[in-house]
């Protein structure tokens, strides 16, 4: 599992994270406050994966995001 932060004032796309678990790139997706939850069924030892995400900006401004685990 990984938990990645949204800076406040953006949103995640919605499509774009049916499009990954369509692919297989992730297995399952959450939402919760300020974070984008990815679930994996395997993962091997010390293994990286890169995941791209187009963020929308719904309010402008300078914001920080949640660290990421």
């Amino acid at each position: 599992m990984a938990l990645v932060g949204i800076p406040s004032g953006l949103s995640p796309q919605i499509w774009q994270l049916k499009e990954l678990t369509e692919k297989g790139i992730v297995d399952f997706y959450e939402i919760h406050q300020n974070y984008i939850a990815l679930y994996y069924r395997e993962l091997g030892p010390k293994e990286l994966k890169i995941i791209h995400l187009d963020l929308k900006a719904e309010i402008p401004g300078v914001f920080q995001a949640p660290a990421n685990n």
